[in-house]
């Protein structure tokens, strides 16, 4: 089956004025194409084809160029007339795609191919139109932006976890390492019973709870003391940034030197500025934004999420069943992969998860060509400072390794473009968000809106 780019090319060439083509389906997106290339056109071409590689050719028994044409059509013609079938029918697709001006969806898929020597090539070509997307009516959509409400209690609490972390850690003999202490510790990290790369350490100070290590590495150190030797298993994320770790299941032999614990320390003017503001109400404003900044992202996502909840009804187009079909088959295997963990997913039968992961394809699909629609339709466009967003938003992912992340789209360009679809795909969402719909704001405590978050993270993921 060829590919959209390989047809692409064939553009650029003429294509054979006595190709014939006649639609035979026309229902829905689903176009097909009853194709024929006459033999006479394709033996002209593969008989000018070897006579000139006669002209060179070296076979046992004949001088360069003397071989008689049937000996270099025994030798020589099938492959060449494979090549030249292929060949003119990327062609044919090419030019039925462009002469009927058709937007396809998908790769084309060729079926009944016929391609016999001496006589004509028949196929049927089988194409899937791209919809045409209709816009819904925004200003029908109301969206609830939740809000922080942060009351100086709330300050006060981030102010001492502050003092927690400018205290001076001191060791702590005989003490089991807890949640907020430091630990000193040598390490080395293997796959399948290989060290790799960047895998080990010896001396390195981890803040129990600081997240500085990958999930599940931290809690294991928990209970441990000074002179224990422990083995941590955790797997690498799936979207970890070096492809060669990710998803791999990983073993650690940690050894514990010491257990440090934090003094007391007051939140002043002076350690204020120690750490780099002006005074201690320049901290506070850090505080503050701060809190809000931790909780921006799942806000958005949650009205994000809200939106498409709203969106999914009004989008009545039909979705091109191969988008659809990719897109339910990767959700169900990744689904799949990790149902076991998916608390939302243990309680469905067979039957309701299949439903449910065809529902959530489709919605996706659906959604996802809108946004498309509307970024042309909007002519939003990627700058450089969307990207380096996204890439230090990828960063922040893997707190400790930001430099190695950021090292990593650095040097790689095909990364660096699979950015470039959810970066539209957000640009879309705050665009709708700023100009389209109708956003009513309420107001959650710090506790309030953890516990509402924590809801919409539970629910069904779409």
């Amino acid at each position: 089956m060829p590919s959209p780019s390989s047809i692409k090319v064939y553009y650029k060439y003429s294509v054979s004025s006595i190709m014939q083509f006649k639609e035979i389906k026309n229902e829905g997106l689903d176009r097909h194409f009853k194709v024929t290339i006459p033999a006479k056109d394709i033996d002209s071409k593969v008989n000018k084809e070897l006579a000139s590689i006669a002209k060179t050719a070296r076979l046992d028994g004949f001088r360069v160029g003397k071989a008689p044409a049937a000996t270099i059509d025994k030798k020589y013609g099938p492959s060449v007339r494979a090549d030249v079938v292929s060949h003119d029918v990327r062609h044919a697709i090419g030019d039925i795609i462009k002469k009927n001006n058709l937007d396809i969806a998908g790769s084309p898929a060729i079926e009944d191919l016929k391609s016999e020597a001496g006589k004509d090539v028949e196929f049927v070509l089988q194409l899937e139109l791209m919809p045409e997307i209709t816009m819904p009516d925004f200003k029908k959509i109301k969206i609830t932006k939740p809000v922080l409400d942060i009351a100086e209690k709330d300050i006060e609490k981030q102010l001492e976890r502050i003092a927690e972390m400018q205290s001076s850690f001191a060791e702590v003999k005989k003490a089991k390492a807890a949640d907020g202490d430091m630990v000193v510790i040598d390490f080395v990290g293997s796959i399948d019973g290989v060290e790799f790369a960047g895998g080990a350490g010896k001396g390195h100070e981890l803040v129990l709870g600081s997240k500085s290590f990958i999930p599940g590495f931290e809690e294991q150190l928990i209970g441990a003391k000074a002179g224990d030797e422990i083995i941590v298993k955790v797997p690498f994320p799936e979207s970890y940034h070096a492809k060669d770790l990710a998803g791999k299941n990983s073993e650690f032999k940690v050894t514990l030197h010491a257990v440090k614990r934090p003094g007391k320390t007051e939140i002043n003017d002076d350690v204020a500025k120690k750490i780099g503001f002006k005074d201690l109400a320049e901290l506070k404003e850090r505080v503050v934004s701060s809190m809000q900044d931790s909780t921006a992202e799942n806000i958005h996502t949650v009205m994000k999420m809200k939106l498409f909840d709203q969106l999914e009804s009004s989008l009545t187009f039909e979705a091109p069943k191969n988008m659809f079909e990719r897109e339910y088959n990767g959700l169900k295997a990744q689904s799949d992969k990790f149902a076991e963990a998916d608390e939302t997913m243990k309680d469905k039968t067979a039957e309701e998860l299949d439903k449910y992961y065809r529902r959530v394809a489709m919605r996706r699909v659906k959604v996802g060509l809108m946004l498309s629609a509307y970024v042309k339709n909007n002519k939003l466009k990627i700058e450089t400072d969307d990207i380096k967003a996204a890439i230090l938003k990828e960063a922040r992912n893997f707190p400790g390794q930001e430099n190695a992340v950021i090292e990593y789209y650095s040097t790689n360009k095909q990364a660096v473009e699979s950015l470039t679809g959810p970066v539209l795909e957000e640009k879309a969402v705050k665009a709708i968000f700023a100009s389209e719909v109708s956003i009513t704001e309420k107001k959650y405590s710090v506790e309030a809106l953890q516990k509402f978050l924590d809801e919409e993270a539970d629910a069904d993921v779409i």
